[in-house]
């Protein structure tokens, strides 16, 4: 509820920075196609605000199949009032998604999910079973394989005959994240490149390399016609 949405922020001081306003429904929709966040900001207190439509990506999580990590629902107490979360198993592996997904450009991505493993009681097992699922397993081997890399942990033996199954894929998807952290935060042509490379080799499926391919072409028109960032 769009419309709505943007009525309330504005309530608060909170201005639409991307997509640029003004869309029209069918541009709305056609956005949230290939996008899932807007940005909002209060300019005289300082503050922005991401606010995320989904967590699916462009063939790699698609919308139907994000309900996934909504099973199961724990429940987290803030400030006194109890909200619910996902569980530790599926928080986990959004960790892994969510930050594989972005090379762990952000190196307290890749802490976290180096902190889970240490502290939280996981059934990797179920884990593993549910990235095959929906996936996404290739982004939860370059993340234990990173987290080992970087933070000295340990990876748990349920993961150890998919990640020799998978090894070259895995190392070269380690590689490209790794060249990733230590070069420059914005890209240029060649990193640029190396970018859709490793989102290309996240799935061996020749269907996702396709909508990969075209989400290409309409993220650049969104960026450039809508105001997409």
């Amino acid at each position: 509820d769009m419309e709505r949405i943007l009525e309330v922020a504005k309530g608060l001081g909170l201005l639409l920075r991307f997509p640029k306003s003004g869309l029209t429904s069918k541009q709305w929709d056609y956005y949230f196609r290939y996008k899932k966040d807007i940005g909002l900001a209060n300019q005289v207190q300082g503050i922005f605000v991401e606010l995320h439509a989904g967590i699916d990506n462009h063939g790699l999580l698609n919308p139907n199949e994000e309900g996934r990590f909504w099973k199961n629902l724990a429940k987290e107490k803030i400030g006194g009032i109890e909200f619910h979360c996902m569980n530790d198993e599926n928080s986990f592996l959004y960790l892994a998604y969510h930050g594989g997904l972005h090379q762990y450009t952000r190196l307290f991505w890749l802490r976290d999910v180096a902190e889970a493993l240490k502290r939280w009681e996981l059934d990797h097992q179920k884990i593993l079973l549910n990235a095959k699922k929906l996936g996404i397993e290739r982004l939860l081997g370059v993340s234990l394989e990173l987290a080992a890399v970087y933070f000295n942990t340990e990876i748990p033996d349920a993961y150890q005959p998919y990640l020799k199954e998978d090894h070259k894929i895995i190392q070269r998807l380690k590689n490209l994240c790794m060249e990733r952290i230590s070069g420059p935060e914005s890209l240029f042509i060649t990193g640029r490149i190396q970018r859709q490379l490793y989102i290309l080799l996240l799935k061996p499926e020749l269907h996702y390399k396709w909508v990969v391919a075209k989400s290409i072409v309409h993220r650049w028109y969104i960026g450039k016609f809508l105001g997409g960032h």
